[in-house]
């Protein structure tokens, strides 16, 4: 499903939700900062559509709409259990930009050092072949010098590839069953 596609789907399910002005929902939420507690479902209902809006603004490859719009619904619902007066919309709206914003630089991240880890384990693999075609079983030592990285690192590195081989190994033999 695109975008455009979920951003339809999901706009169909808030229009089912009942409408509120802006003087309602700051009145709700004065009156939820001062204990009204019950009010919390309301005000999380009557800001979903904000939610929408600010995640159209965040769409990028690496994450899908809903996805950050599930990042900034569970922000909305946070952002009610800080909110201590002044204005409500510029609170939950912070709320909800820096909660999205940080959940998909934390998605870039991780992308990021999976492609480090697989050229780490790349130049692992060339290096052990360098050194085999000498005909010797390259050591720890060898390999981290070759490498430049510190032994632990290498051999959490092999640690690494050991693993990925144990899973295609066992891939391989569920498949064989089948």
């Amino acid at each position: 499903m695109n975008y455009k596609e979920a951003y339809e789907l999901y706009k169909e399910d808030l229009e089912k939700l009942p409408k509120y002005s802006d003087k309602e929902i700051k009145s709700m939420a004065a009156r939820f900062k001062d204990g009204e507690e019950s009010l919390r479902e309301e005000l999380i209902n009557a800001n979903l559509y904000l939610v929408s809006e600010i995640s159209k603004d965040y769409i990028c490859r690496e994450a899908k709409y809903l996805e950050i719009v599930h990042e900034g619904n569970m922000a909305l619902v946070n952002s009610l259990d800080t909110y201590i007066g002044g204005d409500f919309f510029d609170h939950i709206e912070k709320f909800i930009r820096i909660s999205i914003e940080t959940y998909i630089e934390d998605i870039r991240n991780g992308k990021k050092e999976q492609k480090e880890l697989v050229a780490k384990v790349n130049k692992l693999d060339q290096v052990s072949k360098q050194i085999a075609k000498k005909g010797k079983t390259p050591t720890l030592e060898e390999l981290s010098k070759a490498m430049e990285l510190p032994e632990e690192e290498v051999q959490s590195l092999i640690d690494e590839m050991m693993k990925a081989m144990q899973v295609l190994d066992d891939e391989d033999e569920n498949a064989g069953e089948n």
